[in-house]
């Protein structure tokens, strides 16, 4: 048995992610690898998307910001479609500076993002 919490949305659907019921769509499983590779310009991360949240991933890469919590709304990366690893290279970044980046996966039921990750640009 699981006992769910009334949903906050009428007509919202029960789902099961990962055999774990829940009001609303799956979320990708994802992932952002280390940032490694960082330049005063430049920076390499990532992402690994082990399940797709029920359908297929059509965009992946890293969002990237000097704010945390970059989406798409800031600079990002596209890196293909599906699940997986991934490699990104992160450019146009200013030196001495410090950056997050957090992986991104888009399917039809949004975008969703992994873990932060933050790191400095040398001088």
């Amino acid at each position: 048995w699981a006992v769910l919490s009334a949903s906050s949305t009428d007509g919202a659907l029960l789902t099961y992610c990962n055999g774990i019921p829940q009001w609303g769509p799956c979320a990708p499983a994802i992932i952002t690898t280390s940032i490694s590779s960082i330049t005063n310009n430049s920076a390499n991360s990532g992402g690994e998307i082990s399940y797709d949240g029920g359908t297929s991933i059509t965009s992946r890469g890293v969002c990237y910001a000097s704010t945390p919590n970059p989406t798409l709304s800031s600079d990002y990366t596209t890196d293909g479609s599906g699940t997986g690893t991934y490699t990104s290279t992160l450019t146009g970044l200013s030196s001495s500076t410090t950056y997050y980046a957090r992986a991104y996966a888009t399917n039809t039921n949004g975008t969703f993002y992994g873990d932060e990750k933050s790191f400095t640009t040398s001088p």
